[in-house]
C-alpha cells in the first residue's frame, strides 16, 4: 500500500489502493478518517480510493486504512497503516 496518492487525474498514483502481491484473497481493505468515520471500503483489490466522499472531493488530509487478507497458503494477514491525501 502506498503511504501517499494525488487524485489530480493525471493517471498517475490517482488511488489508494491495495497491491495485492501473495494474495489469494482479500476480505476488506477500509479507509477512515481522523474522526474514525470508515470513508471507504472494498473486497475487491483492483478497486481504489479516489479521493471522494459521498460525491465530494476531500481537501489534503491523512486517513488510516486497515486490509485482511488470505495468502495462498491460507495464512491470514492484516495490516494497517496511514496513507496521505495530497492535492
Amino acid at each position: 500500500m502506498p503511504n501517499a496518492f494525488t487524485p489530480n487525474g493525471d493517471s498517475k498514483n490517482d488511488f489508494a489502493v491495495v497491491i495485492p502481491i501473495g494474495i489469494k484473497e482479500l476480505k476488506y481493505f477500509s479507509i477512515y478518517n481522523r474522526w474514525g468515520q470508515l470513508v471507504f471500503s472494498t473486497r475487491d483489490s483492483s478497486i481504489g480510493r479516489n479521493g471522494k466522499f459521498n460525491g465530494k472531493e476531500l481537501a489534503k488530509a491523512t486517513f488510516v486504512w486497515t486490509a485482511e487478507a488470505t495468502d495462498f497458503k491460507g495464512n491470514l494477514i492484516s495490516r494497517k497503516g496511514i496513507v496521505t491525501l495530497i492535492r
